[in-house]
C-alpha cells in the first residue's frame, strides 16, 4: 500500500487534531469540523476506506447534534463512551493506511 506524502500528511494532521482533542486543546465541534475538511480534501483515496471513517466521523457529528439540541453544557457518560469508540476507529483506520515509520522516513529521502 503506497500512500501519497499529500494524503499522509492530512492523516497525520487527522491525528493531530485527535490529539489535540484528548487533551481538551480542541473542542468536540471543531475535531468534528477539522476532521470533515481533512477527508474532503484527500486526493484518491480508497472510497471503502473513506466510508468506513466517515461513519465513525458520523457518530461523533450526532453525539454533538444532540448534545447542542439538548441544550446541554456537558456530555453525558454514554456520550463519552460513543466518542471515544468512534476516535478508537478513526484511529485504526488511519494507521492502517500510514505506513511505519522506518518506511515513511526512507520514503522521504
Amino acid at each position: 500500500m503506497n500512500i501519497n506524502v499529500y494524503n499522509r500528511r492530512q492523516l497525520k494532521l487527522m491525528i493531530e487534531k485527535i490529539d489535540r482533542f484528548k487533551t481538551k486543546l480542541l473542542s468536540l465541534g471543531s475535531l468534528i469540523n477539522d476532521l470533515e475538511a481533512l477527508l474532503d480534501i484527500l486526493e484518491e483515496m480508497d472510497s471503502d476506506w473513506v466510508a468506513s471513517v466517515r461513519k465513525h466521523w458520523l457518530d461523533l457529528e450526532i453525539v454533538y447534534a444532540v448534545a447542542l439540541a439538548d441544550d446541554r453544557e456537558y456530555l453525558e457518560d454514554k456520550d463519552i463512551v460513543i466518542i471515544d469508540e468512534a476516535i478508537t476507529n478513526i484511529l485504526i483506520l488511519i494507521h492502517k493506511k500510514l505506513p511505519p515509520e522506518s518506511e515513511e522516513d526512507f520514503e522521504d529521502q
